[in-house]
């Protein structure tokens, strides 16, 4: 089946490049979306500015303006809407499901998320949050950069299917300050305050705030439906409180950041065997950093960028059980880790665009552990640090006016199991104006985390495991990009990859208990095809991804592994730019649960209006999620009683932001 796809792109792709050779290019001069293809400037791709259409990569960004128009307001809900991606959720995180693979018990450690280019998975689970556990408002956002494909090559170990680089707003742009308010379903209400604005050639800076509270729903879980569990019914436990602070000051080229959020979920699923329908089930999520950045260009076509930081992170789970419900068992991590990188980058060399860069890293605390609060009774504590260094290289290569070349390697040194070497090259040809098309090879791996390696506790069912081994891909995709007409821009992107030593956590069945463990070699092969428009009166894109990945040995579906996504936008103006509708209808196919299930596909259907000119100043939208109220589920792992987890029904929220 790989096969057949990617010929079929192949084929695809030579009709494309035939067509733009054989017709006479268009005058893209005036077009947005010939300006689009070579005028919008991504950074994650290569570690430095370039246009999209350049990097060795496909990049998808999402806007500013997207976000509002959308009505997203978390990043998992950003993330939902991009092709090729799916997201999970077992009603207290999110996971990111990319290219087909997204394993129950996962921590988001396959996804490398960048604020600002400052690293924010922590060092205990290796982990991101991106539902209200991340750090920064959606409001701040100037836009986002998802680069797929392996990116250790520049990044390491956690950018193993992608890199997702948020880029904040520059203080400059808050001007005085923002005032935002907003009211949704199930009792959630929250608010932001941000101040900001710049001295004419002088410093500038914003600082801002956010808090929100949920009540949550009453939810109905059939496998609790007896008279010692409720009837099934979770009433008053779904509800969630989180705040956050964000920082940003810029001044001749040194920028100083830093970030701080607090996130509390009640936990409604009764995972990890705890007592169904106890309010004092519940985790505490936090964690802050602090990012010391510079960039310079010292002439000769030489320029430096430098950066240096430290970060804390924190989580606490409080877990009741039947056998003792009047005792408050605590699950706990810390870490802190503080480090720092410089790259050089050189373009003096005719046809050439050279990088090279170090990095360090210090996890000067790995801890995790494992008591009762009251009476107190310890049973797990463990503290570790770790160090891993890096060094890595890059070279563009333009080989002519329509071929540009990408080499790039790095070397990863883990005070923990050894080194890894992160190869990858590109290949971008641009026959014409129109027409792109890349070829990219990659490798990359993922280090384990402390949690999979050490973590043990045998009264809680779960053991630990000093021999997991980083695992790691090769990949490789093949995209054609061709404009048709003055309207419309085609997409088309095939690509196939293995995994070896894929980490999973799964129930040993010598003794009935939890391990994280390289169970598998992963085969995964798709094509996604996407077109967009633009038009005066309307902008919309489609998107269909086609996708199958197996275990490599048994030749059998991977779980939480759907085989089909399908994403529709639309953007429509109702009264000029006085309102405007946005439309999303997001399809999500079936999926294999642990259990042997499978779970239907569904279409999540979700509608915002959005007024930016009301009253001078003043944004607002209403927002309408699972329009049609679809029933769905979606997979759990092997620490809950469910095979899969429901999802909300419908839901309403309203947005306002007025600025002064």
């Amino acid at each position: 089946m790989g096969r057949s796809w990617v010929a079929a792109l192949l084929a695809i792709g030579l009709s494309l490049v035939a067509n733009a050779q054989e017709s006479s290019p268009p005058d893209l001069s005036t077009l947005s979306l010939e300006q689009l293809m070579n005028v919008e400037v991504v950074q994650a791709a290569s570690r430095f500015e370039q246009s999209s259409r350049e990097a060795p990569a496909t990049v998808t960004v999402v806007t500013a303006a997207e976000i509002r128009q959308f009505g997203w307001r978390t990043l998992d809900e950003i993330l939902r809407a991009v092709r090729g991606i799916y997201l999970t959720s077992d009603r207290t995180y999110s996971y990111v499901g990319i290219r087909g693979l997204s394993r129950p018990g996962d921590f988001n450690s396959r996804l490398l998320v960048l604020v600002d280019g400052h690293h924010l998975n922590e060092n205990v689970y290796e982990s991101v949050q991106v539902e209200g556990g991340f750090p920064l408002d959606v409001d701040l956002i100037d836009r986002i950069e998802v680069v797929r494909g392996p990116g250790s090559s520049l990044y390491g170990a956690n950018a193993f299917f992608g890199v997702v680089n948020v880029i904040t707003r520059p203080p400059r742009d808050v001007r005085t300050v923002e005032v935002a308010a907003s009211a949704a379903s199930f009792g959630t209400f929250g608010g932001r305050l941000t101040a900001g604005g710049a001295v004419p050639d002088g410093p500038e800076g914003m600082v801002s705030g956010s808090i929100q509270s949920s009540k949550g729903q009453t939810l109905y879980f059939p496998e609790f439906d007896s008279p010692q569990t409720k009837g099934g019914i979770a009433e008053g436990i779904d509800g969630e409180r989180f705040s956050s602070l964000f920082g940003k000051a810029s001044w001749k080229g040194v920028t100083l950041e830093g970030a701080w959020v607090s996130r509390e979920k009640t936990i409604p699923t009764a995972s990890f065997w705890t007592l169904f329908g106890d309010s004092r089930n519940r985790t505490v999520d936090g964690g802050w950093y602090l990012d010391l950045s510079t960039e310079r260009d010292l002439g000769g076509g030489w320029d430096l960028s430098a950066r240096a930081s430290y970060q804390r992170s924190s989580t606490d789970g409080d877990y009741v059980y039947p056998e003792a419900p009047g005792v408050v068992n605590r699950d706990f991590a810390r870490g802190t880790s503080w480090g720092g990188e410089a790259v050089a980058g050189y373009s003096g060399l005719a046809g050439h665009r050279l990088l090279a860069g170090a990095e360090f890293q210090d996890n000067n605390l790995q801890a995790f552990g494992n008591y009762d609060l009251s009476p107190y009774a310890g049973y797990l504590d463990v503290r570790g640090s770790s160090t891993r260094w890096a060094v890595f290289a890059q070279d563009e290569w333009r080989l002519s006016r329509v071929l540009l070349l990408s080499l790039g390697a790095r070397w990863d040194q883990y005070s923990t199991f050894g080194g890894h070497a992160s190869p990858r090259l590109g290949a971008v040809l641009m026959p014409d104006a129109a027409t792109t098309v890349k070829l990219v090879f990659g490798t990359a791996f993922r280090a384990p985390s402390a949690y999979e390696r050490l973590y043990e506790l045998p009264s809680g069912g779960q053991k630990g495991n000093l021999d997991l081994r980083p695992e790691t891909i090769r990949s490789g995709e093949l995209a054609v990009e061709r404009l048709l007409g003055e309207n419309l821009q085609v997409r088309v992107m095939g690509f196939a990859y293995r995994v070896d030593g894929l980490v999973s956590l799964v129930v040993d069945p010598t003794d009935g208990m939890l391990q994280y463990q390289n169970t598998d070699r992963v085969d995964g092969t798709g094509v996604e095809a996407s077109i967009v428009g633009r038009w005066p009166w309307a902008m919309a894109s489609l998107s269909l991804t086609s996708q199958d990945v197996r275990n490599e040995a048994t030749d059998a579906w991977l779980t939480n592994s759907p085989r089909t996504l399908a994403k529709l936008h639309v953007t429509v103006p109702l009264r000029g730019e006085r309102l405007s509708a946005g439309l999303e209808a997001l399809y999500t196919g079936r999926r294999l649960t642990l259990g042997g299930e499978i779970l239907p596909g569904f279409l999540l259907t979700n509608l915002t209006l959005l007024s930016t000119s009301l009253l001078p100043g003043l944004s607002v939208s209403a927002t309408v999620t699972n329009l049609f109220d679809e029933k769905y589920s979606e997979p759990a792992s092997a620490e809950f009683v469910q095979d899969a987890i429901m999802q909300n029904g419908r839901a309403f929220r309203l947005h306002a932001v007025i600025r002064f």
